[in-house]
């Protein structure tokens, strides 16, 4: 069988449904299919290796994938607490903890083929008496028990004496030095959310701690940990009180993974600071706190100096954004849900009107320098006032919102024992048979359903859990009719908001396709947990596609972003041609880019890269091909996509939405046929884009791309947000 892409798994997806009955199958009161659709199709795709190109998406080649056993790391911690395992064929017994000598960490990065390994030497040299940890995705598919599975095991058992403890040795005077450096440090950049002390770091730290000095003890012979770079500092705690020998895997590597030169000079500026500060040596109690504290401390640094415009030095924050120093939001929100009178602090959001607000908003984890997500602002601007406004992503780590992601960890955590309970009652054998057939089917796309090749009880309770939270949340506001929602695919959401009759709208924030699964369903039956009106751009979005039977479409015109591109006037430059980067297929790209810039010398050719990635890993890349021609260019935060796009006669990609918007500003669409393009495939088919397997056959079509459809089937006229939402202009 040929190599499992796109379209053969989306087409499985849709035999199986079809031959089980799956889009209507229920377990207990859940409509299961629907909250596990698009998580088995993101495993799929992943373990097919179908996107292969950036490092951090690498994927686990098959001859790699030979461990189908239990988890190593719960296997492990059984072992501690002197349970027995009775391990199966090929799972770790770890009988043998009391011979080993080594203890080794391997390094996260290990290629895109997982052979850049600096930790194969040693494994070899010291065979059984060496006891290998996981880390990175090429364990987790390993009989070694991965570092992050068995500190998440530590902290879900021993988090709460963790967080007592922290609060029992952290001194007043460890805060002061603490609020010192950040006083120091945020000349630099801001240090939101860690501008306040970290206990909960602190809290992980003594978990793990106390947790791997129980697995130190019971390797009497431990002489030696080799390790990767300063990724686990309780590890090293523990071996360094212990008086093991400490050996770096890792050569000494610069500070910073970038080559734009303000990071590195901010980055420099804060190891000076660091020094002066004397932090290196910040011991009390007993624990030395910066080898906790550094790593995260930089790359928030780094990541908040990065969304300041190239020109200035220093982020400044949005007028309209204030650094949250409060208590958690989520916990003030569930207060105010189960009614618990609290004195709020200075800063800290009210939410004792909940039961008066009609409206819930939830906007886009991306966001522009301004911190603005696009697609939702106009909603907030008009009805924010009578609305809970959710968090949601890194930029609302900083502000008084309570954050999706929080409130449904909350949940998952707060009713973990229930949800476990009523997932077994409700599972049954026929149940779990239904399922094995359906995986079977799914199979047959050539693609391996890794993790979830049987029954996944921990999606159906985490969705019990998340839902019963939610419930209580929308029975606490009596007045809730509405839900606007950007990527609206939280199941568990939307399943409490429809119980209580309240209607969800989806706005619109990237592709749709036959293939993205949370919006297409061959035969348009009736599917629970979707969004009932989904807000589009134009025609062309969801032309052609079978939806729901419920959901209806209403097309709401362009972005305001898009539409002042639009009627911009931007001049075109002859001869221009952009490439369009993405996350995933961003180097395979590339790759094509510069072969078509080296047989096109008489075009400039730009390749603008996505918000995602990194300009030093393609630069990289550049180098070992051994150079660019001299009309290629990298573009990075330089000017937007929607510009260059309008500036350019032609605009290359694969399945980027930048694609569709280049289309509806009257440029050339040629698309590359990687890993994905079939979401894109609706244009080639409708005549406005030309599609190629190959740089040749893109060389050679190039000059006899179709002209697109005028712009507004794609990117209609602006609506006025006040019809859109029913809310009456301001006199």
């Amino acid at each position: 069988m040929s190599e499992p892409n796109l379209e053969r798994v989306g087409e499985a997806f849709f035999e199986a449904e079809k031959a089980e009955g799956l889009v209507q199958w229920r377990i207990g009161n859940v409509s299961f299919w629907p909250v596990v659709r698009s998580r088995l199709l993101k495993a799929m795709t992943k373990n097919s290796r179908m996107f292969e190109a950036e490092g951090e998406t690498a994927y686990v080649p098959e001859h790699l994938k030979t461990y189908q056993g239990r988890s190593p790391a719960v296997l492990l911690f059984k072992k501690l607490r002197r349970l027995p395992i009775r391990a199966r064929l090929d799972e770790p017994s770890f009988k043998s903890l009391s011979k080993v000598t080594v203890l080794v960490v391997p390094p996260k990065e290990r290629g895109l083929d997982g052979q850049d390994d600096a930790s194969k030497g040693v494994i070899a040299e010291f065979g059984s008496r060496a006891f290998v940890l996981g880390t990175g995705i090429w364990d987790e598919v390993s009989p070694r028990p991965h570092v992050e599975e068995l500190n998440s095991i530590f902290w879900t058992r021993y988090g709460l004496a963790g967080r007592v403890l922290a609060r029992l040795l952290v001194s007043k005077a460890d805060k002061a030095r603490y609020a010192a450096m950040v006083n120091s440090v945020e000349q630099l950049a801001p240090l939101n959310p860690y501008n306040r002390f970290p206990y909960w770091m602190v809290s992980k730290h003594l978990v793990e701690t106390l947790a791997y000095r129980a697995i130190f003890r019971r390797m009497r012979k431990l002489e030696t940990v080799y390790y990767s770079g300063d990724e686990q500092p309780s590890i090293l705690a523990v071996a360094k009180s212990r008086g093991l020998k400490l050996v770096n895997l890792l050569e000494t590597e610069s500070i910073s993974g970038y080559e734009d030169t303000a990071v590195v000079e901010m980055q420099s500026a804060f190891l000076q600071k660091v020094a002066e500060l004397e932090l290196e040596g910040w011991k009390s109690r007993g624990m030395e706190y910066w080898p906790i504290l550094r790593r995260r401390i930089l790359e928030v640094l780094t990541f908040n100096f990065r969304l300041a415009p190239a020109e200035r030095i220093r982020l400044q924050l949005p007028d309209h954004m204030q650094v949250y120093t409060g208590r958690p939001p989520v916990r003030l929100l569930w207060a105010a849900v189960n009614r618990i009178p609290l004195k709020l602090r200075k800063g800290e959001p009210n939410f004792s009107n909940l039961s008066q607000l009609g409206s819930i908003i939830v906007p886009f984890a991306t966001r522009d320098s301004q911190g603005i997500d696009k697609f939702a602002q106009p909603v907030i601007e008009l009805i924010g006032s009578t609305s809970l406004v959710l968090g949601i992503g890194q930029w609302d780590q900083i502000s008084p919102r309570a954050r999706v992601e929080d409130l449904e960890r909350f949940f998952r955590n707060r009713f973990r024992l229930w949800s476990k309970l009523v997932a077994r009652l409700i599972v049954t054998v026929d149940t779990k048979a239904k399922y094995g057939r359906a995986a079977a089917l799914l199979e047959k796309s050539g693609a391996k359903l890794e993790s979830f090749e049987t029954f996944p009880y921990e999606l159906l309770e985490a969705f019990l859990a998340e839902r019963r939270g939610y419930r209580r949340l929308f029975k606490r506001m009596r007045n809730l009719k509405h839900v606007y929602m950007v990527n609206a695919a939280r199941m568990s959401f939307i399943a409490a908001a429809h119980e209580r009759g309240i209607k969800v709208t989806e706005i619109q924030s990237g592709v749709f396709s036959k293939y993205s699964l949370q919006f297409s369903w061959p035969g348009s039956p009736r599917v629970d947990y979707i969004p009932d009106e989904i807000l589009t751009w134009g025609e062309y979005w969801t032309e052609g596609i079978e939806r729901a039977s419920q959901q209806t479409v209403r097309v709401i015109g362009s972005t305001e972003e898009f539409e002042a591109a639009r009627n911009k006037g931007i001049r075109r430059i002859a001869g221009q041609v952009v490439f369009l980067s993405q996350p995933l297929v961003g180097i395979n790209l590339l790759n094509v880019a510069i072969d078509f810039a080296k047989a096109r010398p008489d075009l400039k050719v730009i390749y603008k890269l996505h918000p995602r990635n990194l300009i030093n890993d393609f630069k990289d890349h550049i180098g070992e091909l051994g150079g660019a021609s001299s009309n290629f260019k990298l573009v990075q935060n330089e000017r937007s996509s929607l510009e260059v796009i309008a500036e350019s006669e032609i605009a290359v990609g694969v399945f980027s939405t930048a694609l569709i918007e280049a289309a509806g500003l009257d440029t050339k669409v040629a698309i590359i046929k990687l890993p994905g393009w079939q979401h894109l495939s609706p244009l080639v088919e409708g005549g406005h884009a030309g599609a190629f397997d190959t740089v040749e056959e893109l060389l050679e079509n190039v000059d006899k791309l179709p002209k697109s459809r005028e712009g507004e089937f794609f990117y209609g006229k602006r609506a006025d947000w006040h019809e859109v939402l029913g809310v009456t202009p301001a006199s």
